[in-house]
């Protein structure tokens, strides 16, 4: 029985059908989104106080983190605070040029809301990636909009 164990560990490691583990730490492992905020910057027309935002980071249609606004007004001409997101799911660096931003406006009765919008990205190997979209609009009649993490890519 000895001789066929050591056989077969012989056979699996020579043949590659070793068993391995790797981490987010491990060798060739790619770095996972650690945090994520996002700051927005108003244009001319300013979201209400009473109308809520929304900002999700979505990998492969599943939710990898999301904010809320509630409460807040973003007044014409402003740059609003960062809003941390909570992860709730994994997302892998690789995976970050196939993600998406999907941001929601639910307004309360009319509210036209411009503005540019900032993505900063943490990566557990202590990297930073940022993400910028300008001109964007969201209001009653459109209140959701998704921009793919690619087209916002600052170098």
């Amino acid at each position: 029985m000895r001789k066929a164990a050591l056989a077969l560990a012989a056979t699996m490691a020579l043949t590659g059908c070793a068993t391995t583990t790797t981490g987010t730490t491990g060798i060739g492992a790619n770095p996972r989104l650690t945090s994520a905020s996002v700051t927005f910057m108003t244009g001319d027309d300013g979201k209400d106080e009473d109308s809520a935002v929304a900002v999700q980071i979505l990998n492969d249609g599943r939710l990898a983190a999301e904010g809320t606004v509630v409460d807040v007004d973003f007044d014409d001409q402003s740059v609003s605070a960062p809003l941390s997101l909570g992860l709730t799911g994994a997302l892998d660096s690789a995976d970050l040029d196939d993600a998406q931003v999907r941001i929601r406006l639910t307004p309360d009765g009319r509210d036209t809301w411009v503005f540019d919008m900032r993505l900063t990205l943490g990566l557990s190997d202590g990297t930073q990636r940022s993400y910028f979209w300008s001109q964007l609009r969201l209001d009653e009649g459109s209140p959701e909009r998704i921009v793919g993490l690619v087209s916002g890519r600052l170098p």
